[in-house]
């Protein structure tokens, strides 16, 4: 990966800065304005915000998230984590209901970092931060952090640039686990995952795992499971490399088309609201 000169890494910085100013103020004026509207819930992991762009970093304003909060009432959490998963969700939302936060609709699109194989050594990171949360979704919380660790211990065959690899959890812990929280989330609607196709890596500076679309397995666990779920998985290669800039995040017409989607099922979820 090329490195930045000096001179970008402190533009990149402070256009930073003065991207969160913006969006902090967008947020307050739609917080106003749409009052008595519908309350969202949105939390994403980093395919919720343009990632090209340094203003734009987690932003709502550049993806289909900010267009929501012009619609509605909403609250959002984008990429909360380094890798931000499925249980990371399952947690915040939660502690906000536990807080006395109500939502008309809630929104997930997290999963890619659940289900798709990355280094066991970013795994190891990741249980060093996601333990406690763990431990406090589940009644049997501790003996699954152990579970967690062995899982990851039986790597994948296939290496990724010489290193051992595996995906955060088995489908049967998803299945099992996973998905009664997720069912128990009043108007939840999950964007599911797109295929990553092999011949073609975008902007991504090289290429993903042999075996990466078992994130698509995953995925179809939540489409068969969850009444509201976003079927991004039929895409062509075409609608791949038009929707996405790297097979994982979305480019402006992706935030496009999933707002639309989006947007058809909370018409559905909110037509009998109140």
């Amino acid at each position: 990966m090329r490195k930045s000169s000096f001179i970008q890494r402190v533009t990149e910085a402070a256009s930073f800065r003065t991207g969160l100013l913006c969006h902090a103020i967008k947020d307050v004026y739609y917080k106003q304005k749409n009052k008595g509207k519908p309350k969202l819930l949105v939390f994403t992991d980093s395919r919720g915000y343009e990632v090209v762009k340094p203003w734009n970093r987690k932003s709502a304003y550049a993806s289909y998230v900010g267009v929501l909060c012009e619609e509605y009432d909403v609250d959002y959490v984008i990429c909360p984590e380094f890798s931000t998963t499925v249980i990371d969700f399952v947690y915040e939302y939660q502690k906000r209901i536990t807080s006395g936060q109500h939502y008309d609709a809630v929104i997930a699109h997290v999963g890619v970092v659940d289900f798709s194989p990355r280094p066991t050594s970013m795994l190891d990171d990741m249980m060093t931060a996601k333990s406690h949360k763990i431990e406090s979704i589940f009644m049997n919380g501790r003996k699954l952090v152990s579970d967690f660790k062995a899982y990851h211990d039986d790597s994948f065959d296939d290496l990724y640039f010489g290193k051992t690899v595996k995906n955060f959890y088995p489908k049967g812990f998803l299945k099992d686990s996973i998905i009664p929280q997720l069912k128990s989330i009043p108007n939840l609607i999950m964007v599911g995952c797109s295929p990553v196709l092999s011949d073609w890596r975008g902007n991504y500076w090289r290429e993903r795992p042999n075996n990466m679309n078992m994130i698509l397995e995953y995925s179809n666990i939540c489409k068969q499971s969850l009444n509201t779920f976003i079927d991004l998985s039929t895409w062509s290669s075409e609608e791949i490399k038009l929707n996405t800039i790297d097979n994982i995040h979305l480019s402006q017409q992706g935030f496009n088309h999933v707002h639309k989607l989006l947007k058809v099922e909370l018409d559905k979820l909110l037509l009998n609201r109140g």
